[in-house]
């Protein structure tokens, strides 16, 4: 047992200053937070509140959250940003995407073919939100998700990230 937890703290030791290379911290304003990503310029606002926000360490995205990080009773937003979509096309992303839950609440496809969306409940119950934002070989992706006792806040997050939400491409 001893050897067992010796094991156990020699491997957080090597585990955590690793991981405070991976992300940095953003501080947001809580009376009017809002994110700017500095290497693609996707950009959103959030409702005023206390959010926790890390950027990974590459630049291309940012994790937030309303509580404590791995709380299960938390809103969690990830934006990040990726690449190699040239030949993707979106009913075929949007197919992709969806089958790893359990219902899916919500499909959109913008007419000028240069976004998707989805609403679904995930495979523990909660609450996602999808949308991606395309163009050419790149994409912005946008995934919120919410306990579903959360309903009418997870809503509220969805409407003003996503009426906020500037998409970027590299600048």
């Amino acid at each position: 047992m001893r050897t067992l937890l010796t094991a156990i703290c020699l491997f957080c030791l090597f585990l955590f200053p690793c991981a405070g290379h991976a992300e940095q911290r953003v501080f947001l304003d809580t009376d009017a937070p809002r994110y700017e990503n500095k290497l693609y310029g996707f950009s959103f606002t959030l409702p005023p509140g206390q959010w926790d926000a890390m950027e990974t360490a590459d630049g291309e995205g940012i994790i937030i959250h309303d509580g404590v990080e791995g709380d299960p009773d938390n809103t969690s937003i990830h934006a990040y940003a990726r690449d190699g979509y040239a030949d993707a096309s979106l009913q075929a992303l949007l197919n992709e995407e969806a089958k790893g839950y359990r219902e899916i609440l919500k499909e959109e496809i913008s007419p000028n073919n240069d976004w998707f969306a989805l609403t679904a409940e995930g495979i523990q119950g909660n609450y996602v939100f999808i949308k991606y934002f395309l163009k050419g070989d790149k994409a912005n992706i946008l995934v919120i998700s919410a306990p579903k006792e959360q309903k009418a806040s997870f809503d509220m997050v969805v409407s003003s990230v996503v009426n906020s939400f500037k998409p970027g491409f590299g600048k």
